[in-house]
């Protein structure tokens, strides 16, 4: 069955990449499978660090029931920059014990003429595979 964890802690995976300049919009694209639902604060975050200051662009804290889910930013802001990439979870003591899975990582470039189409839609917000609308 399932069991509570014993202690809390951090599970951490980082990649440093340099993004080139110019040209397009780059776009990280990530998908993940959570196995159960997170509160008081502790979850499934993606940070991105550039010149010492790490930002949170994705966070997940609801099981994904087995699921694969799609998760994506737009690094438009970071275009010829040196980065950190931190996926972490958080485990909370006394709860269940969690894991979470990270596939198909990549970075590709968006195609700024379907911005129009997500806003319209409200970033498919039915979609449950959509983590954040394109800004």
């Amino acid at each position: 069955g399932q069991q509570a964890a014993e202690t809390s802690g951090a599970s951490i995976l980082t990649q440093v990449i340099t993004l080139p300049v110019g040209g397009g919009h780059p776009v990280l694209s990530f998908v993940y499978q959570l196995s159960h639902s997170l509160t008081d604060g502790t979850g499934f975050a993606l940070t991105i660090q550039s010149n010492g200051q790490p930002v949170t662009v994705f966070t997940a804290t609801q099981e994904t029931n087995g699921l694969w889910q799609h998760g994506w930013d737009d690094l438009t802001d970071f275009a010829g920059q040196v980065i950190t990439l931190t996926f972490q979870l958080s485990q909370p003591v006394s709860g269940f014990a969690v894991y979470a899975l990270v596939d198909d990582v990549s970075i590709g470039e968006a195609r700024p003429q379907y911005q129009s189409f997500l806003e319209l839609f409200g970033g498919l917000s039915e979609a449950p595979a959509l983590i954040k609308s394109c800004t």
